[in-house]
């Protein structure tokens, strides 16, 4: 979770000055500061939100969230693929891959971040099933 996408979510119930993300896949490191005229019922739908809001927002991932969602076996298949299909002269999605992670955050609805989904799919590095997982 970031601060933003919180801040968002919050002040549609509750007038906010303020939200803390800490951790961002810590919950209890969140936390926000209401307006001072913001109701009981406003504090308590913003309170409900802090504890029930998923932690990963879907669509979106850092780079170091989005690498942890690969398990070791697919990202040595991934590495390999790559590396042969480089030396082949065969770019294939290795400069793809370059291009995906060059961003701090990704967002899973961008168009190279699907043709790269696709691609790996593709190549049989990974199924559909665990693309969709990583992918998310």
């Amino acid at each position: 979770m970031d601060a933003g996408t919180l801040f968002e979510a919050i002040s549609k119930v509750c007038p906010v000055l303020k939200v803390v993300v800490n951790v961002p896949d810590e919950r209890d490191t969140w936390s926000f500061i209401p307006h001072p005229d913001a109701t009981p019922d406003q504090k308590a739908a913003a309170e409900y939100i802090l504890a029930t809001r998923p932690v990963l927002v879907p669509g979106k991932a850092s780079r170091v969230e989005f690498l942890a969602r690969w398990r070791d076996d697919e990202y040595v298949k991934m590495e390999r693929t790559r590396g042969i299909d480089i030396i082949a002269g065969n770019i294939g999605f290795a400069k793809l891959w370059d291009i995906v992670l060059s961003d701090a955050m990704l967002f899973m609805d961008k168009v190279r971040i699907k043709a790269l989904k696709a691609a790996l799919v593709k190549a049989g590095v990974l199924t559909q099933a665990r693309a969709d997982e990583i992918f998310q």
